[in-house]
């Protein structure tokens, strides 16, 4: 398949590109937004710096990928399906309720799927967590607790990432990831909640929260407790450190996802009362987010779906909504 990028405001576009060309596809050319970013990826890949994001999708182009600054997304999608061009976007996949609107509208017409970087899906640690939940390793879930602090380093992020009406804010842009694994490892939606968003740092910045919690009951009675933040130090090896703690009937089960600070590699330990703590070989994932879509554009099986991303988003846009704002 042929595809290109519109929308170049995040690295995170980087991966998509990368799968797509590892899987043989061909790239066609980036959408000139006025940012770095697109000169960049015309120059690594060498591949033509399109005028206008019209010209891309009329090109013959089967698949667009975008990083967006994030309250664009929306109308980035209803163009594609314009144009018949599926769409893989890096998440959020839009900033209000308008916006998931007419996002829902277009799948409704049925002429493009549309996909989501939704990665901790992917993540070898979380991948083998979810065979051992299915596998009823841990019995029954009784609560999850997902950590997932970030690297803020303001000096190097663009002025829209400050802006709550072009990001999204903290809950929108960050908390997405732990819904959704909470959604799928316990094949559920969250039906009550309760949180708080904090402000602790840039008073200059008066918009911009640098911390949330949340505490969340499944529709099968799992609680849930969710911690996203800007507050990982700067020093730190890498973008962060995302944790996930599995409580069931019959045995609990710590992940560590990424950026473990001392031993710096994914971990999936199991503890019981009948068994002697263990670290879980979690195997390789061979697949990723991107090539989930494909298989989805293929009508092959797939992990995520348009309900996963709309179930997750809906959720992300009440937990926003709700939440009780603290300042420090």
């Amino acid at each position: 398949m042929r595809f290109g990028i519109t929308g170049s405001a995040h690295g995170h576009i980087l991966s998509f590109i990368n799968d797509m060309l590892s899987s043989g596809h061909e790239f066609t050319g980036v959408v000139n937004d006025g940012l770095e970013l697109c000169k960049t990826i015309s120059g690594k890949y060498n591949v033509p710096l399109v005028d206008s994001s019209k010209d891309l999708l009329t090109s013959g182009i089967d698949i667009a990928g975008s990083s967006a600054v994030n309250d664009q997304k929306a109308e980035i999608i209803k163009e594609c399906s314009l144009y018949g061009v599926h769409v893989m976007l890096d998440k959020p996949l839009v900033t209000d309720e308008a916006s998931l609107d007419m996002v829902k509208d277009v799948i409704s017409q049925g002429r493009i799927q549309i996909g989501l970087m939704l990665t901790v899906r992917f993540m070898p640690a979380v991948a083998a967590l979810k065979r051992l939940v299915d596998e009823g390793r841990l019995g029954e879930l009784i609560s999850l607790e997902i950590f997932n602090p970030h690297k803020l380093m303001p000096d190097k992020r663009p002025a829209w990432h400050f802006d709550k009406a072009q990001s999204g804010g903290i809950i929108v842009d960050l908390m997405i990831h732990s819904i959704d694994t909470f959604n799928w490892l316990t094949n559920s939606d969250i039906t009550d909640f309760y949180g708080t968003i904090t402000k602790s740092s840039l008073p200059d910045k008066p918009g911009f929260y640098d911390s949330s919690q949340f505490f969340a009951i499944g529709s099968k009675n799992t609680t849930e407790y969710f911690r996203v933040d800007w507050n990982m130090p700067d020093k730190h090896w890498n973008w962060g450190d995302m944790r996930i703690f599995a409580s069931g009937t019959k045995a609990c089960a710590e992940v560590r996802a990424t950026g473990d600070p001392l031993t710096r590699q994914p971990m999936l330990i199991l503890y019981s009362k009948d068994m002697d703590t263990s670290v879980i070989d979690t195997g390789r994932i061979t697949g990723s987010e991107t090539t989930d879509f494909l298989n989805r554009i293929d009508s092959r099986p797939y992990v995520i779906g348009h309900d996963d991303i709309i179930s997750a988003t809906t959720t992300t846009l009440l937990f926003d909504k709700y939440a009780k704002k603290l300042n420090i």
